[in-house]
């Protein structure tokens, strides 16, 4: 045979056993051929026991090598990790867990869906070994079907004494799911998986306010000075501090542009890449924001670097309103930097009691009046300066609420007052002939000035008497009885009854029938208080008179201390008109000739007797 023979002999071989093949897979397939149901059915009985020998049974050779699939079993298999392991110090963050399902197939050829998929899921946490606080002691994440990934947000404070620790939080998980046992029950099952999560606390820079000091004063402006402490581990750059007072009546704002004094800034770092401003980033000059229906002025100033462990000292110029009533006011502060990775950051709110210097006080006492309702009189006291501060030219000024009281000079000036001198003031005033006597009010109020800003304390109200109207003179009358038809002298004698020196006094005699005077005026240089005078009348009174008492009227016109033009009031005073003198004829009317003639004899007679 040639070898071309031989060679499609060959190919003819192959070709057979493929189609035999071919023919066999075909049978294999064909299950469901009703003739052949049993028969097949037997044979893979004989095939999973002894090997058939019948000849013309092919089946049972074809599934002894495709067996039918048994049920599938699967059960839920979790993992769990961190995807951010790094908290930051000092913060209250929240830390995302995320749990996968990766289940298993227990039985079978194919994941099963429900008995593979964790129900129930509750988280339980530890944190005796983190460097960090779990607020919550336990969470729930519903069901993880198999593949699937629930997340699980961890609300977590990390104090600031953690920077740079490291530890691991426990994760207990606790699921159920669908569990068959080897007859084919379901049953649900109760797992807990436990885990360590490795968490780290990572460096960054902390601040802290260390001292603060102010000038500022109740009612004044002035300079509130904050330390500011770098607590962290890393170094901060282009520090930017916010600072605003939630407290009214306070304000903040830059002091000379808030040049630190701990490092020195340097010019902020140009970039292109640096952030847009944004409502995270400090404005350049004072803003007002709004907050629970207030508006709040707050002020950024550049700090420049602080490295960790250094302290530096922002200044900011303060406004306490002189109505603010309290020992100490809050200070906000938040301070923008960027992290050595030139990460923009933002510090949590830092907050500061501040005590500002008292308000500026003053005390009156020692108050007296010599008011008297028709009469002019002084107002005097003394004021106080009873700190905490000196205070430059004090200006005291006075107002009454009654319009029948005149304050000459309403405003008095003193000297400067140090803390805890005094000063004597006095006013000048006039009081009304309408006026009632009694209790008035007065009210008092201090300008001062510090530091050449003028300020004002608050009003003092008190309350001076006002006397009942006294006569300005006292006047007697000595030789006051006068006969019916005669002229007598009368002394009037006057004393000043007020509290100053009285000058140009004119009396001033207004007499009715029957009496009458040879010159109606009188004149007294002056008089001092308390002192007397005495003036001379030629008082004469009608032979008709009957023999009682008539009154003399009369006032006074004179000067006071500021030389003012006053007149009294009018006086009367009392003249008794007597019985005159008796008439008996020529006799009486004769005896003083008489006697003249017998004088003049008598001295004829000596005149000769000594010659």
């Amino acid at each position: 045979m040639s070898r071309p023979t031989h060679q499609w002999i060959l190919v003819g071989c192959i070709l057979l056993a493929c189609g035999v093949a071919f023919a066999a897979s075909g049978l294999a397939a064909d299950t469901e051929t009703p003739a052949n149901t049993t028969d097949s059915t037997q044979a893979v009985e004989t095939a999973n026991g002894e090997p058939a020998t019948t000849p013309q049974d092919t089946t049972p050779l074809v599934t002894d090598f495709f067996e039918a699939p048994n049920d599938t079993v699967s059960e839920p298999q979790l993992d769990l990790f961190v995807a951010e392991p790094v908290v930051e110090a000092g913060t209250e963050t929240t830390v995302e867990i995320a749990i996968l399902n990766t289940a298993s197939i227990e039985t079978g050829t194919s994941l099963d869906e429900p008995t593979a998929t964790a129900r129930g899921v509750r988280v339980v946490f530890d944190d005796d070994d983190a460097p960090l606080t779990v607020n919550s002691g336990e969470t729930t994440a519903g069901s993880i079907p198999p593949g699937e990934v629930a997340t699980v947000p961890v609300s977590v404070t990390v104090p600031e004494s953690a920077d740079g620790d490291s530890g691991e939080l426990a994760v207990d998980v606790e699921y159920t799911y669908t569990a068959f046992d080897n007859d084919g029950n379901a049953t649900d099952e109760t797992e807990t998986e436990s885990f360590d999560v490795e968490l780290e606390v990572g460096g960054q820079s902390q601040f802290e306010i260390g001292d603060v000091e102010t000038d500022a004063q109740v009612g004044t402006d002035g300079t509130v000075e904050v330390d500011l402490e770098n607590v962290g581990s890393d170094d901060a750059e282009a520090v930017r501090v916010t600072a605003q007072s939630p407290t009214g009546g306070v304000t903040a704002g830059p002091a000379n542009g808030a040049t630190a004094t701990g490092p020195q800034p340097e010019e902020p770092p140009e970039s292109d890449d640096q952030p847009p401003e944004s409502d995270d980033q400090p404005p350049d000059d004072t803003e007002t924001t709004a907050s629970s229906g207030t508006t709040e002025a707050s002020s950024a100033a550049f700090v420049g670097d602080i490295e960790s462990d250094e302290t530096a000292t922002v200044a900011f110029d303060t406004r306490i309103d002189s109505d603010v009533n309290v020992d100490s006011y809050l200070l906000e502060l938040q301070v923008v930097y960027e992290d050595e990775d030139g990460i923009l950051r933002e510090s949590p709110t830092l907050a500061t009691a501040v005590e500002p210097t008292a308000g500026q006080t003053f005390e009156i006492s020692n108050l007296n009046s010599t008011l008297e309702v028709g009469e002019r009189g002084t107002v005097t006291a003394t004021l106080e300066n009873t700190g905490p501060e000196d205070v430059e030219t004090p200006v005291v000024r006075a107002e009454t609420a009654s319009e029948r009281i005149d304050i000459t000079d309403s405003s008095v000036a003193v000297d400067d007052l140090e803390d805890g001198e005094t000063a004597e003031i006095s006013f000048d005033a006039e009081v009304s002939s309408q006026a009632d006597a009694g209790d008035r009010q007065l009210t008092l109020t201090v300008e001062y000035g510090i530091d050449r800003e003028r300020l004002e304390s608050d009003p003092f109200v008190e309350r001076i008497d006002v006397a009942d109207e006294r006569r300005a003179f006292s006047i007697t009358a000595e030789d006051a009885e006068i006969p019916a038809g005669t002229t007598q002298t009368v002394e009037l004698n006057v004393t000043n009854n007020r509290n100053e020196r009285l000058s140009n006094l004119n009396v001033f005699l207004y007499p009715d029938d029957p009496l009458s005077v040879d010159a109606d005026e009188a004149f007294i240089d002056e008089l001092e208080p308390g002192d007397s005078e005495t003036v001379a009348v030629d008082v004469s009174v009608d032979e008709t008179a009957s023999q009682r008492a008539y009154p003399l009227d009369l006032d006074i016109r004179y000067d006071d201390e500021t030389d003012d033009d006053r007149i009294s009031q009018r006086y009367q005073i009392p003249v008794t008109v007597e019985e005159p003198p008796p008439d008996d004829g020529l006799f009486p009317s004769l005896l003083p000739v008489a006697g003249v003639v017998a004088l003049l004899v008598g001295a004829t007679a000596a005149i000769r007797w000594r010659q």
